[in-house]
């Protein structure tokens, strides 16, 4: 075999040797996600929302959002709530050390105007962070319990993050 090709055999064996190593790397830190926060929130024009809680990979850590969401009838919503939207959404869970995720949520919540009760659920996308959540991502579900009465809420997230 020529001194060539047996360059370019070579080449290219050391070339897919590295993309399966680095394939199951990627694979095997795809990793369960879990998070609970509970916190405070104010609606004007949008929905700004902080609290803290815990989280997979970040431990106690702090959450920060803001959501703007529009009106679309009762849609899903049981009788008497109306179904908001999200339009955009824009989230930052921090670890003590502060290393962050960036999340973005979509779905809806469904209010009730008499009673103050809010119900939400949706998706979560992780886009990156800092720290050691630079390049991570993950995608996963999540559910809200809030009332317009105290401006409290209860958050979780259950889902998959990769870093």
């Amino acid at each position: 075999m020529s001194t060539l090709k047996f360059s370019r055999v070579l080449i290219t064996s050391l070339a897919l040797v590295g993309a399966t190593l680095y394939t199951s790397r990627a694979e095997a830190q795809s990793l369960p996600f879990k998070a609970v926060f509970t916190g405070t929130f104010s609606v004007t024009n949008q929905l700004v929302f902080s609290g803290e809680g815990q989280a997979s990979h970040l431990g106690h850590s702090t959450i920060n959002g803001t959501t703007i969401s529009a009106p679309l009838g009762q849609a899903s919503c049981p009788d008497g709530y109306i179904f908001f939207q999200i339009e955009i959404d824009f989230t930052v869970v921090t670890a003590a050390n502060g290393d962050s995720l960036v999340m973005h949520n979509s779905g809806g919540d469904c209010i009730n105007f008499v009673t103050g009760d809010i119900t939400g659920t949706g998706t979560y996308n992780i886009s990156g962070g800092t720290g050691r959540f630079v390049n991570a991502t993950g995608t996963g579900a999540w559910h809200v319990a809030a009332s317009l009465i105290s401006s409290e809420f209860v958050l979780d997230f259950a889902g998959g993050i990769s870093y």
